[in-house]
């Protein structure tokens, strides 16, 4: 944790040196991290994305998705971005979203309550969300995000099935919510 908080801090430093110089750009490169939850029952969870964006018009981001619980990175994530005010220097731009996260991990579950034994097998989660989000600049290359939307999800963990023969769990689908804050550093 410690080394995180060095490394988005020397990236902080770095961006306000490149922004310094004045140099006017359309394409952007980003580095975000945004801690979100969801309602299709998994924990809260952490996203960490390299975003390109175009400036005050549309961004796309890449990134991972990390789970606290299980102290790994579970799934991939991708965030697509269409800011509604077109105009710069704005302190704060409002913005549609899409939100996909693909999420893989190990679950087990108990044969019955009548035998002891435990069933191991892989469990794959999709999740699509739409919504709206703004985004605070504090300064050019310093912002905060937040979003709110809502979507659906196919594969919820709540209620897992094993499926014997193919080893893998599946839920149920339905729609949820999605609510996520987050801090960016514009690198380049």
């Amino acid at each position: 944790m410690k080394n995180l908080l060095l490394l988005i801090g020397l990236f902080m430093l770095l961006s306000e040196q490149v922004s310094a110089q004045g140099t006017e750009r359309n394409i952007g490169i980003d580095f975000e991290i945004s801690a979100f939850a969801t309602g299709s029952g998994f924990s809260p969870g952490t996203e960490l994305y390299i975003k390109v964006n175009e400036y005050h018009r549309k961004s796309l981001a890449l990134g991972i998705y990390y789970c606290s619980d299980y102290r790994r990175i579970l799934g991939i994530t991708v965030n697509h971005e269409i800011f509604l005010l077109r105009k710069e220097q704005n302190k704060l731009e409002p913005f549609l979203f899409y939100n996909f996260i693909y999420r893989r991990s190990r679950i087990s579950e108990e044969l019955s309550e009548m035998s002891e034994g435990m069933l191991e097998g892989s469990y794959k989660s999709l999740e699509h969300h739409f919504g709206l989000g703004m985004q605070i600049n504090v300064s050019k290359a310093v912002y905060l995000s937040s979003e709110l939307g809502i979507g659906a999800y196919f594969g919820s963990i709540e209620k897992p099935v094993f499926n014997p023969v193919l080893m893998n769990f599946r839920g149920g689908n339905g729609f949820s919510m999605i609510a996520k804050i987050g801090a960016g550093v514009n690198i380049f």
